[in-house]
């Protein structure tokens, strides 16, 4: 607890000394400019290209606009970072090291930017759901077990949820990512459904 108090006492002192340097609602007041070092300049600009040329690549086409403004995301970071750790931060360059911490921060976020893109991810969560509580509400124990036997197909749970295949589709493979069901993709838009043995023990 002490440890704590400690911690966020810190916390407030910087943000009231740095709110008292930058923060005004005079719009004469002086305005400051920091400047970052050749080394932090071109490690964020090598940094632009690899996001261009290789991250939007392995990323959903929906993501690309997120992610053309990553570097300079990375910059806010970097000065978040310079901030914290320079008393007159404006009087002092963003370092290398400093913009390698924003760029760290950003890296870490692309997996989170995958799955909310993804078609078959974040996206797909509402009708995953729904496939779940609508197989989940058959009780009859001999449809059970014919499920169970001979699979499913999307366009039977397309109907059951009345969600447009494609929709469905991505869901299906969400599910299956998270071994609720698994996917047999025989070429056609009708996929073929093999649910988990246990499905109905634990629904």
């Amino acid at each position: 607890m002490g440890v704590t108090n400690l911690a966020t006492d810190d916390y407030n002192r910087k943000i009231t000394k740095l709110l008292g340097l930058f923060h005004t609602q005079d719009k004469n007041a002086q305005r400051f400019q920091v400047s970052v070092t050749p080394e932090a300049l071109q490690l964020i600009r090598r940094f632009e290209d690899e996001i261009r040329w290789d991250v939007i690549q392995k990323m959903p086409a929906a993501a690309q606009p997120c992610l053309l403004k990553a570097h300079g995301q990375a910059v806010r970071f970097a000065w978040d970072i310079h901030a914290w750790n320079h008393d007159y931060p404006h009087l002092c360059p963003i370092t290398k090291a400093e913009m390698q911490h924003g760029i760290d921060l950003i890296c870490a976020s692309f997996p989170h930017i995958q799955y909310a893109y993804d078609p078959c991810g974040l996206t797909a969560f509402s009708t995953a759901k729904m496939i779940l509580e609508s197989v989940k509400k058959i009780t009859d124990r001999w449809e059970q077990d014919k499920i169970l036997d001979d699979g499913i197909d999307s366009t039977t749970i397309q109907q059951r949820i009345g969600v447009k295949s494609k929709e469905v589709n991505n869901a299906l493979q969400l599910l299956d990512k998270h071994n609720y069901l698994a996917v047999y993709d025989d070429a056609t838009s009708n996929l073929k459904i093999a649910l988990h043995p246990d499905f109905f023990a634990y629904a």
